[in-house]
């Protein structure tokens, strides 16, 4: 997916909290998914809100389809266009194939294992998510 209004800048142009989620959401595995609060926690910065702006913004660098609201759910706008992502990945819906229109993140969110970001929060190995809990601070 092309972002037009992005696409003329590069990585290295990319302001360093951007680059931190945009690499959280890249190492998400297929099938997986993380909601914006976990995609803050493994990038060491900001909250849900800072997440879900750089997802809006930059979203299309990455596999955004993965990177979801707590209650496992994208903007409605999203939704249609997400789907065929998540059934060619076999990620879990909640109602199923056929019917969910949103992630069961009970089955399919991702525990940030082995996460290697450039912040160096999480390392193969270590536990993930319950690691950074309590290390956050805003941008």
């Amino acid at each position: 997916m092309s972002d037009p209004d992005h696409d003329h800048l590069g990585v290295d142009e990319l302001p360093a909290q951007v680059e931190r989620v945009l690499d959280v959401a890249d190492q998400i595995p297929s099938g997986m998914a993380l909601a914006y609060g976990d995609v803050a926690e493994l990038a060491g910065r900001g909250g849900p809100r800072q997440v879900g702006q750089v997802m809006s913004r930059y979203g299309s660098l990455t596999c955004w389809w993965r990177v979801v609201r707590a209650d496992g759910s994208l903007p409605d706008t999203l939704t249609d266009r997400a789907r065929p992502h998540w059934l060619e990945e076999g990620t879990p819906l909640v109602g199923g194939p056929v019917d969910g229109r949103r992630i069961d993140l009970r089955l399919a969110r991702w525990d940030g294992g082995g996460h290697d970001g450039h912040r160096g929060r999480i390392r193969p190995g270590e536990e993930g998510l319950s690691e950074v809990r309590g290390l956050i601070d805003p941008w």
